[in-house]
């Protein structure tokens, strides 16, 4: 995404939403920096990627316009980016994003029932990239169709 859609995107968007888009990163960033991810190492081994994708979308320009959310339990690896105004709802899509067995993946859907989840797109890569800036890139395509199908959609 370049600059100029960044720049048409956020039009569309309230400032106090920006704000809040931008503190949703702000917690992630420190959530997936917690101390109590050392002791549970063996069961979430890519927390330091995850962490450092992280840190990469909450510096980037896209932060302002998705929201960032950990998945309900207390410890996850798992990465929740929506375009909504909250706390993802039964029935709003999402993207949820997770390293597992080496692979990056990004999921697309929409949960119809509390933890019934209906996957339309799945995409996922080797977590061998370099930077937290690589993931970005390769999220691209998901985040797209996120914005397309949410605010997309309303602003038609």
């Amino acid at each position: 995404m370049n600059n100029d859609d960044i720049t048409q995107k956020l039009a569309l968007l309230p400032e106090w939403l920006i704000e809040s888009n931008l503190q949703s990163w702000n917690k992630a960033v420190e959530d997936f920096g917690r101390p109590i991810y050392a002791f549970h190492a063996e069961y979430f081994p890519f927390i330091p990627q995850m962490r450092e994708i992280v840190i990469a979308f909450s510096t980037s320009e896209q932060a302002e316009l998705f929201r960032a959310e950990e998945h309900d339990a207390d410890i996850t690896d798992t990465l929740i980016i929506s375009t909504t105004d909250g706390h993802v709802k039964i029935g709003e899509p999402y993207l949820m994003i997770f390293i597992q067995r080496g692979f990056l993946t990004a999921q697309y859907g929409i949960d119809e029932k509390r933890y019934k989840y209906n996957l339309y797109k799945r995409s996922e890569d080797n977590v061998k990239f370099r930077t937290g800036n690589d993931a970005i890139t390769f999220l691209q395509p998901m985040l797209d169709l996120l914005w397309d199908e949410t605010r997309g959609k309303k602003n038609a």
